[in-house]
């Protein structure tokens, strides 16, 4: 939800377009269905069914494309000022917090953190045009068959509590993945910083990596793959 209000503070209009847009792409997505079932039902040769799926087809085609290039606009103008504000924020937030973020802190705030942000906002427009596909399907099952409907929404109901549910550790073990990045971040700002002083001591440089780095790099593999294997 937050993205989309990042979206909707960037250009309401833009989002509101892109989402008719949408609309309508899923409805012709639904029409498509519809126009197949028919035509496998009554199995006899329709000379307008054959126009309304072509026009369906380019209905769809035009739509989806028209949506997802306006999203692609918004999301990369929301993504240039989130950048932005982002940087403006930390100019003027008080000297204290900067120093308890520390240097490795805020660069892994800035890379990391930013860059999921952003691939977020990528995958936006493809999830919000199978979203609207799927909400039509739905109603046009809805229409034919309203206990099917029915039974399907329950199925699909209990689903969604039990993915929920079933998150949850996944996201805590994610959530320390955060931590031991951020201290395999700090760690390197050490290295970078003290590249001097390891290179004139070789032993201490091998010391660093081995005991220091290699051990971080390790926990944060093995939390990721933790985190991961919970969601599949």
């Amino acid at each position: 939800m937050n993205l989309i209000k990042y979206l909707y503070q960037q250009s309401w209009k833009m989002l509101l377009f892109a989402t008719a847009l949408s609309v309508t792409g899923g409805l012709c997505a639904t029409g498509l269905v519809a126009v197949i079932g028919e035509a496998i039902t009554k199995g006899q040769q329709q000379s307008h069914l054959g126009w309304i799926f072509f026009g369906l087809c380019f209905g769809f085609f035009v739509t989806k494309t028209c949506s997802e290039i306006l999203l692609l606009k918004l999301t990369q103008a929301t993504i240039f000022g989130f950048r932005t504000t982002l940087s403006q924020k930390l100019l003027a937030a008080p000297f204290k917090q900067l120093q308890a973020l520390k240097k490795h802190g805020l660069l892994l705030i800035l890379t990391k953190d930013v860059d999921t942000f952003i691939d977020a906002f990528h995958l936006l427009p493809l999830a919000f045009g199978n979203a609207v596909i799927i909400l039509a399907c739905l109603g046009y099952m809805a229409y034919l068959s309203l206990p099917v409907f029915l039974i399907f929404a329950l199925c699909l109901l209990v689903s969604l509590v039990g993915f929920h549910l079933a998150e949850r550790k996944p996201l805590m073990q994610l959530e320390k993945v955060r931590e031991e990045m951020d201290m395999l971040y700090k760690h390197f700002r050490s290295l970078i910083e003290g590249s001097k002083e390891l290179k004139l001591n070789a032993t201490r440089g091998k010391m660093f990596i081995d005991k220091v780095i290699a051990p971080g790099a390790l926990a944060l593999k093995h939390s990721y793959v933790k985190g991961m294997v919970g969601y599949t």
